[in-house]
């Protein structure tokens, strides 16, 4: 069974252990499938949904690239109920099929920022311009989220301004 998913890497396609990767490339890993690569896990890990990538690789600590990858072979569904993840898988295959642009990032999260969760997770993990916040500012909550994560009441007020 394929899956097709999100992971997010070091700018350049560098795992969280230094290691470079490529794309279109099938990497592979010997041993049993664990999870959590932290505490002796062994596989590929990846999201099935793209906010959950900042739960564990947050963008404003480093540049980051997004990538579709596609997990395959010997697999373990993980669901983190603690911070909302579910559907989050570590396989015995990757293939990196292809990094996302910026502009598909922001624009995935545009068609979602009406689920206040997967909106939560984008806006706190993902460094966004002056310019670029301003798409996501069309009603009260997203100014509030942008407000409290920018610690710009300016962004609120500006908004409301009469």
């Amino acid at each position: 069974m394929d899956i097709i998913g999100y992971k997010a890497f070091d700018k350049g396609l560098v795992d969280m252990f230094g290691n470079p990767r490529e794309l279109n490339h099938l990497y592979t890993v010997e041993g049993p499938i664990l999870w959590n690569s932290t505490r002796g896990g062994n596989g590929y890990h990846f999201c099935t949904y793209l906010e959950d990538c900042f739960s564990y690789f947050n963008g404003f600590e480093k540049d980051i690239d997004l990538a579709v990858v596609r997990g395959s072979g010997d697999m373990i569904q993980y669901d983190d109920e603690y911070r909302g993840n579910f559907k989050m898988f570590v396989s015995r295959n990757i293939e990196i099929l292809r990094i996302l642009s910026r502009e598909e990032v922001i624009e995935y999260f545009l068609q979602r920022k009406n689920h206040l969760e997967t909106f939560r997770k984008f806006i706190y993990g993902y460094p966004l311009s002056s310019e670029e916040m301003t798409l996501f500012l069309d009603d009260e909550v997203s100014r509030g989220v942008i407000n409290y994560k920018y610690e710009d009441n300016k962004v609120y007020a500006k908004t409301n301004k009469k």
